[in-house]
């Protein structure tokens, strides 16, 4: 009975350690550069830093805002994408078992700029006119 009681004694002290280490966490928010506007609808993936492999993909929240749990300890890159904006890239992410939240606070996303050379507008005319009483075929 006593040896009964201190297996399940050192098993629930060794379940209860692996459930309290800590998890790391990488959040920061992401913003319009220049207006500070939340953008929520911006790729955020999180690539392995040994072979490039996607360890985990999300959007952000509303006010832009995001949080990354669940990642093992590890070097890993970050990169955030959007149609219209330069791709933000953070590499050498570092996250360990110290590392229990990573704050990389506001990220700014810088729009394009793109110009367009030449513009050309071409009209045609209609072939075809319906009047009440007619039909008109111009040349």
């Amino acid at each position: 009975m006593n040896k009964c009681f201190y297996l399940l004694l050192t098993y629930m002290c060794l379940v209860g350690s692996a459930y309290a280490t800590p998890v790391p966490r990488i959040r920061g928010k992401i913003v319009e550069a220049g207006s500070n506007r939340p953008i929520n609808y911006a790729d955020i993936f999180l690539l392995s830093g040994k072979n490039e492999t996607l360890v985990y993909q999300s959007l952000p929240e509303n006010d832009g805002s995001f949080t990354i749990m669940d990642v093992r300890d590890g070097n890993y890159t970050l990169y955030i994408r959007l149609v219209g904006f330069d791709v933000y890239t953070r590499p050498n992410i570092v996250l360990n078992v110290s590392t229990s939240v990573l704050d990389l606070g506001t990220i700014e996303m810088k729009a394009l700029e793109t110009e367009l050379a030449e513009v050309e507008v071409v009209a045609r005319k209609k072939q075809i006119i319906y009047r009440l009483d007619k039909k008109v075929i111009e040349a």
